[in-house]
């Protein structure tokens, strides 16, 4: 059953030509857009439609719509090589057809000279670059209606937001500048965009506890960290960047797969034997590899079971959250933040570990909602680690700055990284 903000949501969609869905995670978007898109069946007001998702999405998609509306038969249009034969049948025997963004590149050609009553793109925030291929892709379709989902509308810049709006609604948005109010950006949007967050709509929401976790560098790591920091402006100069600086700084803290022991996962470690003990499940995330390679190679000197989310092609990806969601004996779901961050939901775990965050808040949020969303049934927990005494503190810091300039405006505007970097360097001892 709908709660009564998700039919408020369907029916603005029904109402809606061009516009984004951009409740906050865990709200629902994906059961709301089905919905409206059975409406207007129902009501014979569109007779085709067209879904675009990521890869990793596409199951989810078909495993909502079986839920919320069987009666629509889907086709996946999995191939890129398809001939205008085959797409042609694809389109006349079904009522859905769902693809991902990388295939509709590769077929818009085809695509070109039909009409589609309803498009909807699902995480609308990928195709912000207005020039890149896959954005040109959406833009020249021939569609009715328009319906973008996404739980975050602004990652780097409002003015890609506007931008977007403006290609798909066929009107000049104004850029965002200095002289632009905030009331101005909103009243520019509003008419083209549903936001609602999770405190203004849902009261039954688990407690969330989120700890930092402070750890210490081990001897092998701190030499590093020490060497790299000494030569900081050299290679500042060398390279042209102080991000680049900074990111050799955070990946030391998280640890190289060849060392055979660092902080964070040993931490870790320990956080997720707790978890085990207390039969509870918990996500791993880490926007860098090497610390998922480590604790994987932790894990599996343990008895802990866990399956991986990261360097696996799509199918297997599917067999991980199949597993985790339905084998009571896997505990840790060990997953990269650049590709789980989206779409899933994993109410089974309870307890979330940041081996580390990235630089944009909403990021950080999808990959932590992934467990606080509707379903979820227990307080959850969790652990942000960071290495005391380096960098990654005032990177804390600023994160939870920029979380509060987000809250501001659509979840606000995201500083210039290369500033970021020098205001850390140059203020920060080692």
């Amino acid at each position: 059953m709908l709660r009564n903000y998700q039919k408020e949501g369907v029916d603005w969609l029904v109402r809606t030509e061009v516009g984004i869905l951009a409740d906050d995670m865990g709200l629902g978007k994906t059961v709301q857009a089905i919905k409206a898109i059975e409406q207007l069946f129902n009501d014979e007001e569109i007779g085709n439609c067209i879904i675009v998702a990521p890869l990793s999405l596409q199951k989810n998609w078909e495993i909502e719509i079986s839920k919320w509306a069987p009666q629509l038969i889907y086709k996946r249009l999995t191939s890129s090589k398809s001939s205008d034969t085959d797409l042609m049948k694809l389109i006349s025997s079904s009522n859905i057809i769902l693809t991902n963004y990388e295939n509709l590149r590769e077929v818009s050609d085809f695509f070109e000279n039909f009409n589609f009553d309803l498009m909807v793109a699902d995480e609308v925030h990928k195709i912000r670059k207005t020039s890149s291929q896959v954005s040109q892709s959406i833009f020249k379709l021939k569609k009715k209606r328009f319906w973008g989902l996404t739980g975050t509308p602004v990652e780097n810049n409002i003015e890609d937001l506007l931008t977007l709006l403006g290609h798909l609604t066929g009107q000049v948005m104004l850029p965002a500048d200095k002289g632009r109010s905030k009331l101005y950006l909103l009243e520019t949007i509003k008419p083209y965009m549903l936001r609602r967050m999770k405190s203004q709509v849902l009261s039954e929401l688990p407690e969330v506890t989120e700890r930092e976790y402070s750890v210490q560098l081990l001897d092998n790591q701190s030499k590093e960290y020490k060497e790299i920091w000494k030569n900081r402006q050299a290679i500042i100069n060398d390279e042209g960047s102080y991000f680049s600086v900074l990111s050799r700084l955070r990946k030391i803290c998280d640890g190289d797969k060849n060392y055979k022991q660092n902080s964070k996962v040993l931490a870790a470690g320990d956080l997720i034997e707790n978890i085990k003990n207390n039969n509870e499940k918990v996500i791993i995330f880490s926007y860098y590899l090497d610390p998922l390679y480590a604790l994987t190679d932790y894990l599996k000197k343990t008895d802990i079971e866990y399956v991986k989310f990261f360097d696996v092609d799509v199918q297997e990806r599917e067999e991980s959250i199949d597993r985790f969601k339905s084998d009571d004996s896997v505990t840790a779901f060990v997953a990269s933040s650049r590709i789980a961050s989206e779409g899933l939901t994993l109410t089974e775990a309870n307890n979330v570990i940041f081996l580390n965050r990235w630089w944009n808040p909403s990021s950080n949020s999808q990959a932590r909602d992934r467990v606080v969303r509707i379903g979820q049934e227990r307080p959850v927990t969790i652990y942000n680690l960071f290495c005391s005494g380096t960098i990654e503190e005032r990177v804390s810091e600023i994160l939870n700055e920029k979380e509060g300039l987000y809250s501001q405006v659509l979840d606000g505007l995201v500083d210039d990284l290369s500033e970021i970097s020098k205001e850390l360097l140059d203020e920060r001892e080692a």
